[in-house]
């Protein structure tokens, strides 16, 4: 074989490394709180996913469906975290991802309430 061809594979694997390396020291220093937080983000987006797919109600349908989900489609670096997270339940962080859901959504329905006595009095000039 070509020396050429070898110094490509070489340079290939040297960058694959170093990504690796990378997002590694880059998990390290991450606290507990962030990687959660990094997992449960992502799992707000697979939650919001089984709610279109199934609706309101199925509680335990989307629990399930989300469960595998992450462990089919996640990629492998929140598998890593998830791994060394410390948290001992997928269910625990579901949980949190619905209760940020639920906090948006309360927030966003404050902030109509609030913004419609003005359009209201904008509409009586």
């Amino acid at each position: 074989m070509d020396v050429g061809f070898w110094v490509v594979i070489g340079i290939v694997g040297a960058a694959a490394l170093g990504f690796i390396i990378y997002y590694i020291i880059k998990i390290a220093k991450m606290t507990p709180e962030e990687r959660k937080k990094l997992l449960v983000d992502w799992l707000v987006t697979a939650v919001n996913l089984a709610e279109s797919e199934l609706g309101s109600g199925h509680g335990e349908e989307k629990l399930a469906e989300v469960e595998a989900y992450f462990k089919k489609k996640a990629p492998w670096l929140l598998k890593i975290i998830y791994a060394i997270s410390g948290e001992d339940n997928l269910k625990d962080l579901i949980e949190a991802a619905l209760d940020s859901i639920e906090k948006k959504k309360k927030k966003k329905k404050e902030r109509s309430t609030e913004e419609a006595p003005d359009k209201e009095e904008g509409t009586e000039e």
